[in-house]
C-alpha cells in the first residue's frame, strides 16, 4: 500500500492540537504564516502544484479545501484545513489519486506554526480515523529549530521559521498512512516556501497569493 511520507501537501500537517509546549511566553500569533484562500495556488520543484480551491464557514470556523495537482493538473489527493483562532488545522486526506484512502484526525492536526522561539517544542496525540473504520491512536512531535532566511526559486524570505516533526503510530499496524520525519520552513505571509522529507525535498518555484505574484515581476 501507498503511504505519505509526510507528505500530503498541504504540505503542511504536522503538530497537534492539545500540547505541551515549552520555549515560549507570550501566545504566539501564527495568522501571519497563514495564506489560504480561494484562487491561491503554489508550484514546488518537483510535480506537485498546490491549488486553495473553496471556503466553507462552519461553527467551528472556516473550512478551505485544498488540491494536490500533478504537472498536468489532475488532482493526486484533496484535503480539508480548518482556520481558526489565527491558525490552521488540517482535518481530512483523501489521496485517491495516489491509491491512498481518505483518512481524518481527532482532533485536527495543527498545521501551522506554534512558535518563533528557537528550542520551543509541541507534543500531543491523537487519532487517526480510516475509510475501512479502523482507528489508530498516534504521537506527534515537533519542534522549532530555526528562525533564518530562505532563498528559493521564489525568492528570499527573511525569518522563516524551521518546524521539524515526527509522526509516531502508538498502536500496531501492518499499513502506516503516514511515517517519519519532516522539517518545513514557513515565510510570513506566503505559507510553507521549503520542505524535507522522507520521499524528497521541494522549493516554491512560484506562487499566486491573492493579488501578490511570487517571485516579484
Amino acid at each position: 500500500m501507498n503511504k505519505i511520507l509526510f507528505s500530503g501537501c498541504g504540505l503542511v500537517a504536522i503538530i497537534l492540537g492539545i500540547s505541551l509546549l515549552t520555549g515560549c511566553g507570550k501566545k504566539f500569533d501564527s495568522s501571519q504564516y497563514l495564506s489560504y484562500q480561494p484562487g491561491n495556488l503554489y508550484t514546488y520543484t518537483g510535480p506537485m502544484t498546490v491549488a486553495i480551491d473553496t471556503a466553507v464557514t462552519t461553527k467551528e470556523g472556516v473550512e478551505y479545501v485544498v488540491m494536490d495537482l500533478n504537472e498536468s493538473g489532475q488532482a493526486l489527493s484533496r484535503e480539508v484545513y480548518l482556520k481558526k483562532e489565527g491558525r490552521a488545522y488540517w482535518k481530512e486526506f483523501d489521496g485517491g489519486g495516489m491509491g491512498i484512502p481518505l483518512f481524518q484526525f481527532d482532533p485536527p492536526i495543527l498545521s501551522s506554526p506554534f512558535s518563533n522561539k528557537v528550542g520551543a517544542k509541541y507534543s500531543s496525540e491523537g487519532v487517526e480515523i480510516r475509510q475501512d473504520g479502523s482507528r489508530l491512536r498516534f504521537r506527534l512531535d515537533a519542534e522549532i529549530m530555526a528562525v533564518e532566511d530562505v532563498t528559493v526559486p521564489a525568492g528570499v524570505f527573511p525569518a522563516s521559521i524551521k518546524v521539524r516533526s515526527a509522526y509516531t503510530y502508538l498502536d500496531t499496524t501492518s499499513s502506516p498512512l503516514i511515517s517519519g520525519e519532516a522539517s518545513r520552513w514557513f515565510a510570513s505571509g506566503v505559507g510553507i516556501v521549503k520542505y524535507e522529507m522522507p520521499n524528497g525535498v521541494g522549493e516554491l518555484l512560484s506562487a499566486k497569493i491573492g493579488e501578490r505574484i511570487l517571485p516579484a515581476q
